[in-house]
This record gives structure tokens, C-alpha cells and sequence, in this order.
């Protein structure tokens, strides 16, 4: 018997590190094809094998093995290479994998909590993607500690892959620290099993004349019709599983209190409005009085038949009777990343692990950092031709700061940590070294607490990318213990296509106009966007045209019609922008990939000391509100600085290494400065103005017993700031001529050289000195991650010249 094997390659084995010697990868048992005489002979097809060590589960291998009698299959000719390592079987063309050109378009996106390696922090990491043999690397952060984001984030590469999914090659991502010497040292890596899951269909090419037509149809919002790359790209976008709903049969709301009912406190519960204010008793309400329904009763209204007990209900807080029907929440069992309608929030931009040697160790969690990326591969028929951009509707990965704002409702089958069997619970929220709650609004002697707590802070994103939420138990004597606490991706809400960060009211027929005008109220309208904008933000995020308004009453928006039921209402008061808002809100709530409504979700609370034992559960809700740009604000008028005297001068030259700080609000599109400026001292308003971007030196003499003397100024405009001079030799007038080379140095961010002092004599300019100067222009962001000190003061001070 001759036994013919043929093995393609080996997928996601694991690497040994550290140990030069062979070491066994992984093994498996499986059977071969026995060819029968008179048969024909048929090549078995390749098929993916598991590797196992011991109970692990070792990577794949592509492999192939068939029977052979000798003697019998004279016919069967079998292809035999010799290499150094003997002799080796290639692989059938009949079952050998068809190449095609395919093109590989990837956005990476930053780095997050990078463990250091060797005793050092990760400062300036580079992510390589090793795939097919060949290895593809992105560019290197400068700094991760003023923004841990690419600066250029996206890349396109192309590759040859077999054209069959099943077998394409496993991805592996890995992320170096460069360091000095061009040195680069592993700091984890994160394997795919394969790239099959990243596949789309391949979308046609528009020409740049075909693009710009699509550009103008959606500035005028119609005229151009929809490409199909449109149309490809939006069913790359739909989910993959139906919507899951709580649905709850329809009974009467929650009764009113008894009138026996002892009166409680209630600090900083959920009131009307979603205003989470201070209610310190509940009113007395007449038996023929009827309630304002709150958000308590829609809350209640949306439980369960068994939760709506009077016995579990939120610490003796009942909702009011209400005679018409109230509108409900989406009560999600778990969190809102394992929900299968929403991708788990990341269906474009991905979180993958970093993991670092063996998993057999000392206990230490063998995650060492994340790497957020999207990648996409379409086969490329022109590979001449440039990629379509798929993944460019994120290309500003700049820092931007966000309000969050955690809703806290209640919590439940909380652990007990006191010796009575119960606890003294409270809630805090941590982000990017904030906190916010107070030990004193805990709920004594509970485990299963309504809180009703607003806690709000801001950070900045991607510096403060992880939110935690704990729940604390409050002792008198001692320190307090964690029950547990909750982490929630806060850049994954915000960038998710499915729009987590703010929920929509639920779907309900009846008045949508409710929500628009109700500032108070528990249908209060949330959102910082009204439904219009939100929608024209999707279209123009999604290449769609914008919706378009039509004179029957209705809105057509992504190929489809949306239109209310007729009521007594006016022509013109349909065609009031108050309808529009209404149109749009509907067709928000059929909008694909679904957006994700007004909610609360059951998040479990998690202890290190318990590793996947849930502590209890946190019902909350989370809202994220992007706040405006440095851009969008304005700063006072700059008073002038100036440095230290350098004393006893007797070749012209001086040495200060000073250090002028200036706050600045530009505006990229007008390339002017937003000032305040004030006409008189003795005006109490002021007024906004805005100046060029012009930087103003001059240099004095400085005499103590007449007035000092002028030498002479430069003005340097910063937006067409003159190149400046190498040396001082270089330095010359000439520089600030009309027609010499510029840079705009808020594109730059930094310059380094010499520019010239001048002064006015006899109508004409001459030479008075020449000054070096580093200048640079950093971000609100950057410069509270690289604080600096005016002179030669601390923060990051700089030493006096000798």
C-alpha cells in the first residue's frame, strides 16, 4: 500500500517562544480516502484538520490524504519534488485552491492599555498584519500618551488569496514598540482563525465625475440616483438575526399606595422629566385625583407579569394610575454588546485582544492590551484601478471630548458583605480618574437597592475609552467593600453604526409629536439632535441621498416611503417642520441596520476575587453626548509676554530658553483667531471678534534709569509662517519677502529655525538681530496631556542658560 498525504499549511498553531529546541505544536487522528480498483481516480479535496495538545485546542491544518494499492493503480501518476528536506507530494491541480487578486482595506484605529514590556511602557506601538506570507504594517503612533490613535489610520493593500472563503488564510495581528536603534519588540498578538469572516461582495468602480454627480445630489438632496455600490455597501450593513423583543401582556398600572403606607425619603430619584432630582416626601393625593403617569410607570409597564408585584417593586415607589395606555421601555436581559440585533456593537470597528505567551502560567491574565481596527477584503478584478473606500465614514480618529451621562435604576441578587446577610449599597461611576457618586446616598440594610442616581462626567476620548461602574457597600468603621462593578466601551457606543449612545422612544402608534414638544415629562426628547438631523447624518454617513420631503405628506429616504396616519390636522400644519420631525422619527424606528431605542439593560456586576461569578446584576442605561470642539469656543484677548533680561551683553548675542504659552481659538475655515474683546474698562459686556493668526516679537534693550530702547520686531503669520533658516548664517531679510517658501504651521504643529528682527530706517528696512525659535501648536486635548509651564516653570520646566 503506498499512503499519499499532502498538507497545505499549518492554521493558528500556537508560537514557541523563548525555546530553540522543537516542540510538539499539536496532533490529530483522522482517516484517509481508499480508492477501489476500477474506480477513477478523484483527488480527495482539501479539508480543514484540528491540531489538539493534550485538551487545547492547537490551531488547523489544511490536509488532504488518499490510499494508493501498489501495483494496482499503475495509472494513477503521482508528481514528486526533491527539496533538501526529501521528497515532497505538491498538490493536485484539481483540488489546488484558484488564486485571484484580492484587496485588503484596513483602518487602524489606536491602541488600548498596553501592559508595558521589559520594565518599559509602550510609547510609540506599530500594529503588522502577517497574512499569506506576507507581512503589512501600519504607521506608528508618535505618542500614546497625548493619543493613543493613528495618525494615518487608513491603508490598502493587495493580495493574492484563494478565491474560495474555506480557504482562506488566518490573519494574524501583531503590535511592535519601536524603540531606539530601530529596535522593535513584540508586545502581543491577536490570531484570526480566518479572513473569510471580513469578506464582501466586490462593489463597482465610480469614476471621480460619478462621485462628484453623487456629491451634488446630496447637497440639493435629489437628482442623482442611488449607484449600486450604494446598495452593496447597505446590505453589507443588515444585521444578521431578527429583533428580539420583551413583550409583556397589557394590564393595569401599578395601583396607588396604600394609605397606611409609611412616607420615605427618596433623595435623587428618578422624577418627572427624567430630571433626577430630590423628592422628599410623597404628596397626599385625594382619592378622585388622578396622577401624571412618570417614568416609574412606564418602568413598571414594561416589567414582567411577576416583577409588577406591589412586594418587588422599586422600595415602596409606585407609579400612578394612568387612564390612557403608557408607553413602554426595551428591557434587555443582559448587556447591549451580547445582543445578536446589534453586533455587539461592533459591526465597523473591531476590539481585538492582545495575548502574550503561553497559556499555562503563574495565573496573570495573558491579555496585554487591545488594538481596535475595521478590516474589509473584496476580490479586486482591476487591481490597476484605486480601492473603493468602504471603510471611510470614520477618517477623523481625533480626540473629542463626550458627556456621559449613567442612569442607575436599581440593582438586584446583589452579593451580600455585612455579617446580617444583607448590605448598604451605593453606586459610583469612574472614568479617566474622575469620580462620581457619594457614599452618603446609600440604601441601607439591601440587596436588592433602588438607586434612581444620575451620574454625569466628561472625558475624552480615546484617552478615557473605558467606563466602570461599581457598586460599593458602605461601612461605618471600615473601609468600603467592592460588590462589584461593571465596565462598559464607551468608543464602541459612540462609533457603532447602530447609534448606541442615545436611544429613540420606543415604537408606539399614537402621537409621536409627544416626544418633540415634551421639555418635561417622562416622554421628554433626550437627544442633543432632532430627528431630522439625525437622520441626514445617517444618509450622509451611509453615501445615501439625503431624505426628500414630498408634497403628499411623506418622506422618501433609502428607497423607501414613510407617511402618518391622516388625523384632523391642517394642510399646513402637516407641512410644518414639527410633521417633518415626525416623519422622520418614523422612519428612524424602521431604519436598517436597527437603531437602538430607550432602554435598560441588566449588566452583571464582577469581581477579580470571583473571576465569571456574577456578583448580582445593575439595571441601567447609558446616554453619550458629543460636546463642541476648542474650535467652536472662544478664549479672551492675549496680553502680551516677555521673557528675562539677559544681562552684560557684549557681542549681541543673548541666551534665555524661555517658554511662551498662548491659547488660541482658530477657526480652520475662515484661518482666523475667535477673541473676546472689551471696548473699556468700565463695560460689563464684551464682545467676540476674531484677528489673524499672527504671532508678534520684539527685542529691547533694557536700561534701568531711562526708557528701554526698541531694536527691533518680527511678525510671523502662522498660517503662512516663512520657512524658517537652518542656521543663523542662513538667516536673512530675504525670508520674509513676498514669494518665499511657507508652511501652515497648525497643519505642521511644529517648526524649528531662525528669523530675522527688523527695523525701519530712512524707508527702508534693514537687519537688527536674528532669533531661534521652536513654535508649536497643540490641541486643548494634547495640551492637558503634555502640560507645560509658562517660562521656565513646572510643568515640564526648563533649565536657566549658563
Amino acid at each position: 500500500m503506498h499512503f499519499n498525504r499532502r498538507a497545505l499549511k499549518v492554521k493558528n498553531s500556537q508560537k514557541v517562544v523563548g525555546q530553540r529546541r522543537e516542540e510538539l505544536v499539536g496532533r490529530a487522528v483522522t482517516s484517509a480516502a481508499v480508492r477501489l480498483q476500477g474506480e477513477p481516480h478523484r483527488p480527495p479535496p482539501l479539508r480543514w484538520l484540528p491540531l489538539h495538545r493534550a485538551q487545547l485546542h492547537a490551531g488547523d491544518l489544511l490536509f488532504s490524504a488518499e490510499v494508493l494499492q501498489v501495483g494496482t493503480n499503475e495509472d494513477v501518476a503521482v508528481e514528486t519534488w526533491s527539496t533538501r528536506e526529501g521528497v515532497v507530494v505538491p498538490i493536485p491541480v484539481e483540488i489546488r485552491p484558484r488564486i485571484i487578486t484580492y484587496k485588503l482595506e484596513a483602518v487602524f484605529w489606536g491602541v488600548r492599555r498596553l501592559r508595558r514590556v521589559q520594565l518599559l511602557p509602550v510609547s510609540r506601538p506599530r500594529v503588522a498584519l502577517q497574512v499569506a506570507g506576507r507581512r503589512l504594517c501600519s504607521a506608528v503612533i508618535p505618542d500614546t500618551a497625548a493619543n493613543p490613535n493613528f495618525p494615518n489610520p487608513r491603508m490598502v493593500f493587495t493580495l493574492e488569496l484563494p478565491e474560495q472563503e474555506e480557504y482562506l488564510p488566518p490573519l494574524q495581528v501583531e503590535v511592535h514598540d519601536c524603540r531606539s536603534f530601530g529596535r522593535e519588540v513584540l508586545a502581543g498578538v491577536h490570531a484570526l482563525h480566518s479572513l473569510a469572516d471580513f469578506v464582501v461582495p466586490p462593489p463597482p468602480y465610480l469614476t471621480d465625475k460619478q462621485l462628484s454627480e453623487i456629491q451634488q445630489g446630496l447637497e440639493k438632496g435629489h437628482g442623482a440616483e442611488e449607484p449600486p455600490a450604494i446598495a452593496v455597501k447597505r446590505e453589507i450593513r443588515k444585521t444578521m438575526t431578527a429583533v428580539r423583543h420583551l413583550d409583556s401582556e397589557d394590564v393595569p398600572t401599578t395601583p396607588e399606595p396604600k394609605k397606611d403606607e409609611p412616607e420615605r425619603k427618596k433623595k435623587g430619584r428618578l422624577g418627572i422629566g427624567l430630571v433626577w432630582r430630590r423628592k422628599h416626601a410623597a404628596p397626599t393625593i385625594a382619592e378622585e385625583e388622578i396622577e401624571a403617569p412618570d417614568w416609574w410607570t412606564k418602568y413598571y409597564a414594561s416589567l414582567p407579569q411577576a416583577e409588577r408585584d406591589r412586594k418587588l417593586s422599586l422600595a415602596g415607589h409606585v407609579g400612578a394610575e394612568a387612564t390612557e395606555p403608557v408607553e413602554k421601555l426595551e428591557l434587555y436581559p443582559c448587556e447591549l454588546e451580547k445582543l445578536s440585533q446589534f453586533s455587539g456593537l461592533q459591526d465597523w470597528l473591531r476590539c481585538f485582544s492582545l495575548h502574550k505567551g503561553k497559556r499555562a502560567g503563574s495565573g496573570r491574565s495573558p491579555v496585554v492590551g487591545h488594538v481596535k481596527a475595521a478590516l474589509c477584503l473584496y476580490p479586486s478584478p482591476f487591481p490597476e484601478r484605486p480601492a473603493v473606500r468602504l471603510l471611510s465614514r470614520h477618517e477623523n480618529n481625533a480626540p473629542v471630548r463626550v458627556c456621559v451621562r449613567c442612569y442607575c435604576v436599581r440593582a438586584t441578587e446583589l452579593h451580600p458583605r455585612d455579617p446580617t446577610g444583607l448590605s448598604d449599597p451605593y453606586v459610583e461611576m469612574r472614568v479617566g480618574g474622575q469620580v462620581a457618586g457619594s457614599r452618603d446616598d446609600y440604601v441601607p440594610q439591601q440587596i436588592e437597592p433602588v438607586f434612581g442616581r444620575l451620574l454625569q462626567l466628561e472625558c475624552v476620548l480615546p484617552r478615557d475609552w473605558q467606563l466602570s461602574v461599581r457598586v460599593m457597600d458602605w461601612d461605618r468603621t471600615t473601609r468600603d467593600d467592592l460588590i462589584g462593578e461593571t465596565r462598559i466601551d464607551l468608543e464602541q457606543r459612540l462609533l457603532s453604526d447602530h447609534r448606541a449612545h442615545c436611544g429613540l422612544p420606543p415604537d408606539e402608534r399614537r402621537e409621536l409629536k409627544e416626544h418633540l414638544r415634551c421639555r418635561k415629562g417622562y416622554n421628554a426628547w433626550r437627544d442633543a439632535e432632532r430627528p431630522t438631523q439625525i437622520l441626514e447624518g445617517l444618509c450622509r454617513r451611509q453615501g445615501l441621498r439625503l431624505p426628500e420631503y414630498l408634497a403628499d405628506d411623506t418622506l422618501s429616504v433609502a428607497g423607501a416611503t414613510y407617511s402618518l396616519p391622516l388625523t384632523d390636522q391642517s394642510a399646513a400644519e402637516r407641512r410644518s417642520s414639527e410633521w417633518r420631525e415626525q416623519l422622520a422619527l418614523e422612519a428612524l424606528r424602521a431604519w436598517r441596520p436597527r437603531l437602538v431605542a430607550e432602554h435598560v439593560e441588566r449588566r452583571p456586576l464582577l469581581h477579580a476575587a470571583f473571576p465569571g461569578l456574577a456578583q448580582g446584576f445593575l439595571h441601567l442605561w447609558l446616554d453619550l453626548f458629543p460636546l463642541p470642539s476648542a474650535a467652536a469656543l472662544w478664549v479672551p484677548e492675549q496680553k502680551p509676554q516677555s521673557t528675562d533680561v539677559h544681562y552684560r551683553s557684549l557681542n549681541g548675542e543673548a541666551m534665555f530658553n524661555w517658554r511662551f504659552v498662548f491659547p488660541l481659538c482658530y477657526l480652520p475655515g475662515e484661518r482666523r483667531l475667535l477673541v473676546q474683546h472689551r471696548s473699556g474698562p468700565m463695560l460689563g459686556r464684551s464682545t467676540r471678534r476674531t484677528a489673524p493668526p499672527r504671532l508678534h516679537l520684539q527685542v529691547w534693550d533694557s536700561d534701568h534709569f531711562s526708557p528701554d530702547d526698541f531694536l527691533g520686531a518680527v511678525t510671523l503669520n502662522l498660517w503662512q509662517l516663512p520657512v524658517g533658516a537652518p542656521s543663523a548664517k542662513q538667516c536673512s531679510l530675504a525670508m520674509l519677502e513676498r514669494g518665499a517658501p511657507t508652511v501652515n504651521l497648525f497643519r505642521a504643529r511644529r517648526a524649528h529655525g531662525w528669523w530675522p528682527f527688523r527695523t525701519r530706517e530712512e524707508n527702508e528696512y534693514k537687519i537688527a538681530g536674528k532669533v531661534e525659535l521652536v513654535l508649536e501648536v497643540l490641541t486643548s486635548l494634547e495640551a492637558e496631556a503634555r502640560p507645560a509651564g509658562k517660562g521656565r516653570q513646572e510643568p515640564d520646566a526648563l533649565e536657566k542658560p549658563k
